[in-house]
């Protein structure tokens, strides 16, 4: 495809000062992390993730690091532990794809769990903060977020079907609204919440239906963000091996639609996983996603970014993944 930049992307690259780096990234945050999410917030780049053990044996808690260069990573404190949550709790296992969202003044937490000794369902969970580093405070201690089994299952879902809630993002739109973004066995879905009482508003909207037989059966990882009146949803699939596709629409609500040049990042060379991303801005004040890469016999997954542009016809491209040292000006 013709990468040609639109003249904002283009004014926005002057007068911009070098900015050097190479994925993976293993700067001061342990290597073994999934589903990165970073945000920007009082000149610092914030960074959560999930944490090893990913499968067996209990997560110990959702864990942020800092860096004021996006190179360097320093611990910063555990934003949830699991040490301190108590054992009949439905959010003590898993601890899964953290995301801090700065809204209103707050800084909203959402996470996804489950409890293996009771049987409870991966779930979401919010919590807030008035800093970045907490103290974090769950709003819904006594219950996920969203409880309605009945509303994920159909004639092909089970009563085990551990995907009941996954993936939870928030994403507040430019006219204040919050919406839950989250994803199941059966597509990736949005609701409309208030905050900071976590009441779901309305009914909940599919923005992503999985394919029966193409790159992206399973799905999940919602990730959005608003360009030129142009609503964008990023969504991982682990069909093949975990990809990223994008989604586009003129509503939040829909109708959505996928992307023709799906999936438009792709494992190459000696990476076998790219998937999982986030939405940031970065040091050049574009948009830049995170996600996790995996190489070739190699059980360890790593932190990588990269920047994203949009062509005249407002489509996103991207080079990711890479591993050569790139050069941002």
């Amino acid at each position: 495809m013709a990468a040609y930049l639109d003249d904002e992307e283009e004014a926005r690259r002057m007068d911009k000062q070098q900015f050097c780096y190479q994925n993976p990234h293993e700067g001061g945050q342990p290597g073994n992390i999934r589903d990165p999410f970073i945000i920007k917030t009082g000149g610092r780049y914030y960074l959560t993730a999930s944490s090893a053990p990913f499968w067996n044996g209990p997560c110990l808690g959702i864990r942020l690091w800092s860096s004021d260069n996006l190179i360097d990573w320093t611990e910063e404190a555990m934003l949830l532990s699991r040490s301190e949550i108590p054992a009949d709790a439905w959010y003590v296992d898993r601890l899964w794809a953290p995301e801090i969202h700065e809204t209103g003044g707050l800084f909203y937490l959402t996470f996804n769990a489950r409890n293996e000794e009771t049987g409870h369902k991966h779930s979401c969970g919010i919590a807030v903060a008035e800093q970045v580093t907490g103290p974090y405070r769950l709003l819904t201690p006594e219950r996920p977020v969203i409880v309605h089994e009945e509303l994920y299952m159909d004639e092909q879902s089970t009563a085990d079907d551990r995907y009941i809630a996954n993936d939870a993002s928030l994403y507040t739109d430019e006219d204040g609204r919050h919406f839950l973004l989250y994803s199941n066995a059966m597509g990736i879905f949005g609701w409309e919440i208030a905050l900071p009482v976590c009441e779901l508003i309305g009914e909940r909207f599919n923005i992503a239906l999985p394919s029966t037989d193409d790159w992206d059966t399973k799905i999940e990882g919602p990730a959005m963000l608003r360009r030129g009146g142009v609503y964008y949803c990023f969504y991982s699939s682990f069909t093949r091996s975990y990809e990223i596709g994008i989604l586009t629409a003129s509503s939040i609500k829909g109708p959505w639609t996928k992307d023709e040049r799906n999936p438009i990042i792709v494992p190459t060379g000696d990476i076998s996983h790219a998937g999982h991303n986030c939405v940031f801005t970065g040091p050049d004040d574009r948009y830049w996603i995170a996600y996790h890469i995996q190489r070739l016999e190699d059980p360890v997954e790593r932190l990588a970014y990269d920047p994203v542009d949009f062509n005249r016809e407002g489509q996103i491209l991207s080079n990711a993944p890479t591993t050569l040292p790139q050069h941002i000006v």
